[in-house]
């Protein structure tokens, strides 16, 4: 009897290992996206904002 406990255990460990995975894989995704949204809010804001003044000119 202890020994079918003991495999259960061993089993929902397993599989509560496997969710946590599939959970980190999850949140990187989320992350992923939310970091790619921000890079380009960041450079459509460059765009909209250039002024040429703060720009590098080689002439100066």
């Amino acid at each position: 009897m202890m020994y079918s406990d003991a495999e259960e255990m061993v089993r929902e460990i397993k599989k509560l290992r496997e969710e946590l995975n599939q959970m980190r894989e999850i949140v990187n995704m989320l992350l992923n996206v939310v970091m790619e949204e921000s890079e380009e809010d960041e450079f459509e804001q460059a765009l909209l904002q250039d002024d040429s003044a703060k720009r590098f000119n080689l002439y100066n």
